[in-house]
């Protein structure tokens, strides 16, 4: 399957839902070097944040000493040169029922997340962090949700918590896109959590 992703100049939060079909696209710099050999040396780089910032190309020099593997449910930041469209193709995760495992590691703090699952229902920022707080084996309280908007490249953030049963709510809600990967703030607890189903 084709996964079209429309890059704007500068930084992209990205997801990969899928299971590369290029042995090549198994790790950051084989999937950069690759992107880069297509499409005319357009990437400056590619990040993940678990943590820590973790970068692979040009803002580091050496490849080797930070590569990571890319795998579903882990987010990336890419850097591009300046605008332009590339198709990445793999195989989509199957998660069509309960029995399907489709877990996301989550710690305290912020962790760089996307969503992936061929039956994952459709989220918004606010129906995300009721989702993980009410999640059944939860051991952590989510509070917060901020996407990049790349065409501004700016953050934009929406923040839930609850106060004496009310919801106390900043920012505004908005659609999550399954191809972008977003920052989830864990406010207390870590644990997996697993997407619900449509």
């Amino acid at each position: 399957m084709d996964y079209k992703f429309n890059l704007t100049e500068g930084f992209n939060f990205i997801t990969i839902p899928y299971l590369s079909t290029d042995v090549d696209h198994a790790t950051a710099a084989g999937l950069l070097s690759d992107i880069n050999q297509t499409y005319g040396d357009i990437l400056f780089s590619i990040s993940k944040f678990d943590g820590k910032w973790k970068i692979v190309g040009q803002n580091v020099e050496v490849y080797d000493n930070n590569d990571f593997q890319i795998i579903p449910g882990q987010g990336y930041i890419i850097k591009a040169k300046e605008d332009v469209s590339i198709t990445l193709t793999g195989s989509p995760v199957q998660y069509d029922s309960s029995s399907d495992s489709a877990p996301i590691a989550l710690f305290p703090g912020w962790n760089l997340i996307g969503l992936y699952g061929t039956g994952t229902k459709q989220y918004t920022a606010k129906s995300l962090i009721k989702d993980m707080n009410n999640y059944k084996s939860t051991n952590f309280t989510a509070d917060n949700v901020s996407r990049w908007k790349a065409d501004v490249q700016m953050y934009d953030g929406y923040q839930l918590t609850v106060e004496n049963g009310i919801d106390m709510e900043y920012g505004f809600d908005y659609p999550i896109n399954t191809l972008q990967s977003f920052f989830v703030r864990i406010k207390e607890g870590k644990g997996n959590w697993q997407p619900s189903l449509k």
